[in-house]
């Protein structure tokens, strides 16, 4: 089974630094074959003989939804089931977990995040709406969404999305974020979708990736 890798292009734009050693470390440790450029064209090519290791979770429902992969799995997971990866520590730091609405019904993200979060060393601290309840996705959810997105992944983006990404005014979308940061009690907020940490810090919070986090990268 070949092992391919998403990177995520937003991603890897937004954490340069971080990406690259997540691509290295995945080459080196986990016999990734191929790293796959833009998802939103390359999962085409994917085939029930192979794995696909995504980092974004629309990546996970292009993959998931119009591709004949036989295995879609988080880079979360693979690496908290790494028992030689080298976790830094964090000093016991409480922070509130942010998950994002296009990871509802993924178990294993949810539970994944906060291992890694925990074998760092800190202390995740839930919002009210959390994990299947979280309808959060930073702003993305306050414009219209790319159309591509409902086609390749009708479910998430259609049937799964009613009454979702409308059309909001720049303040509006604004204001939104910072009502949305109020309820955070700890010093910064972690989160794992990119939509989601532009959102937080908008609103006027702290935020850190995951990734960053895990890779020693500073926000």
């Amino acid at each position: 089974m070949a092992k391919i890798f998403f990177p995520s292009c937003k991603n890897k734009a937004a954490y340069p630094a971080a990406s690259g050693k997540l691509r290295e470390y995945l080459l080196a440790n986990y016999a990734v074959e191929t790293v796959a450029g833009c998802c939103r064209n390359e999962h085409k090519k994917l085939s029930p003989d192979d794995a696909a290791i995504v980092l974004c979770n629309t990546c996970f429902a292009f993959c998931e939804e119009s591709s004949s992969v036989g295995k879609i799995v988080s880079v979360w997971e693979i690496v908290d089931s790494d028992f030689n990866f080298s976790f830094p520590n964090y000093n016991g730091e409480k922070i509130t977990v942010q998950d994002c609405w296009r990871a509802i019904g993924r178990d294993k993200i949810h539970n994944a995040v906060r291992s890694l979060l925990k074998k760092m060393n800190m202390e995740p601290v839930e919002l009210n709406e959390n994990r299947h309840k979280s309808l959060f996705c930073g702003m993305a959810t306050y414009m219209p969404q790319p159309a591509q997105n409902a086609l390749l992944a009708p479910k998430r983006y259609g049937t799964d999305a009613p009454g979702m990404f409308k059309e909001h005014s720049e303040e509006a979308r604004i204001s939104f974020m910072q009502e949305h940061a109020k309820q955070f009690t700890t010093g910064r907020a972690v989160s794992y979708c990119l939509a989601c940490d532009t959102g937080i810090k908008t609103g006027g919070k702290k935020s850190a990736s995951l990734l960053n986090l895990l890779f020693g990268e500073a926000e």
